[in-house]
């Protein structure tokens, strides 16, 4: 399969393609994948479980029976979570349009500030996410997060703050340093969070 030759698709390229319907949507490679040169599979590995096989359908909308256009990629459309492979993946409205999509989610237990190595670690559905550790230890252990919109409201749980950043997502909230893991620091990080009120953020910033 040429794996840079991704083209849109046509109506008579869709004919055979891979369904998405049947169960054999993992992959770990191009070539587990159908759909000739324009199916693919999505990897990355923590953020996807498994794999994702897929087709890309570009301007055009086009996809196999059993699946929509979501944005650049066909996802197969569902109509709750048991349609979907189970954990790393939930049933939900991806791309507004009141078509729902198995995509990956953050199916998990951890709450905001809980340690992860996948996002499926973690709570919070299609919002929900794991800050992964880096090389220079930041964020150790992983951080679970939320997506959030920053502003009077609140939009996390509990006593977690939404942090204004390019991407604003969800901070562990705290008192004194014993609220906060090993390798974080409870810090006021947020200033229009009341006083007394910190945030634990990693100790290495």
């Amino acid at each position: 399969m040429n794996q840079q030759n991704l083209g849109l698709a046509t109506t008579a390229d869709l004919e055979d393609l891979y369904r998405f319907d049947t169960p054999i949507d993992a992959c770990s490679s191009y070539a587990d994948c159908s759909g000739g040169e324009l199916g693919f599979c999505l990897i990355k590995p923590g953020e996807i479980k498994d794999g994702y096989c897929t087709v890309k359908c570009g301007e055009t909308g086009m996809c196999p029976a059993g699946s929509t256009c979501g944005g650049t990629n066909c996802l197969k459309t569902c109509n709750d979570d048991n349609d979907c492979r189970g954990e790393g993946y939930a049933c939900a409205d991806i791309g507004g349009d009141n078509t729902k999509e198995c995509f990956v989610s953050a199916t998990g237990t951890g709450e905001v500030g809980d340690p992860c190595i996948n996002r499926w670690d973690c709570g919070g559905g299609a919002l929900g996410g794991c800050l992964f550790e880096e090389a220079d230890g930041l964020w150790s252990g992983g951080y679970c997060t939320l997506e959030c919109t920053p502003g009077p409201t609140r939009s996390c749980p509990g006593d977690s703050r939404c942090f204004d950043a390019a991407s604003p997502f969800c901070v562990d909230g705290c008192t004194m340093q014993s609220d906060c893991r090993e390798n974080y620091e409870c810090a006021r990080l947020i200033t229009t969070a009341p006083q007394g009120e910190g945030q634990c953020i990693p100790d290495n910033i």
